[in-house]
């Protein structure tokens, strides 16, 4: 770990920045690690190397780095699958939501066909937990709607419609995201 930082302190003092006390530690550590002498030696010819040329680095230079390692392709790759990831829960979400709709639109019809089958029974209050949560949303969506639906009211004819757009709306943005994102890689 000490020759670490003494591979930040060798840096300094090649750029002629180290402060004393930096450059104190430096000797002491180059004086009892062989592999940091060695170190230090190599960066000295390298600097010896170069008699009276300064190098600069230019403006900006960290940030047009990390660019570059950013835009290589295996780095590419960890961001893509990040985004899949997201395509893929924002889909699910969306598949959800729409579920829990159609539940809600035919709860009667829902409760029977679970009715009907007894493997399904424990069901029947997850969907009328459903309908309800669903229909206390529509309520207040209605609600919400009605000082838009006064001057909009030719699109909004209901809230069920008005959730059902909402999702459309979703699912087609999540397509286009995920096709650009297919077509980027």
């Amino acid at each position: 770990m000490e020759c670490d930082s003494m591979d930040l302190l060798m840096m300094k003092h090649m750029d002629g920045v180290i402060g004393d006390e930096e450059a104190e530690r430096l000797r002491s550590h180059i004086g009892t690690c062989a592999k940091c002498e060695d170190d230090f030696m190599i960066y000295e010819e390298i600097m010896n190397g170069l008699p009276g040329r300064t190098v600069f680095a230019p403006d900006n230079f960290e940030n047009l780095v990390m660019e570059k390692i950013y835009a290589l392709p295996e780095n590419k790759k960890h961001f893509i699958k990040l985004d899949g990831l997201l395509c893929v829960v924002w889909g699910l979400l969306t598949a959800l939501a729409g579920l829990a709709l159609f539940t809600a639109a035919n709860r009667d019809a829902a409760l029977d066909f679970v009715a009907a089958r007894p493997s399904l029974t424990g069901l029947t209050d997850a969907i009328i937990v459903v309908s309800r949560i669903v229909e206390n949303a529509a309520a207040f969506l209605r609600g919400s709607a009605s000082a838009v639906a006064s001057s909009v009211s030719g699109y909004v004819e209901s809230s069920r419609f008005m959730l059902m757009l909402i999702i459309a709306v979703l699912a087609m943005v999540q397509y286009v995201v995920h096709k650009k994102n297919k077509a980027e890689v």
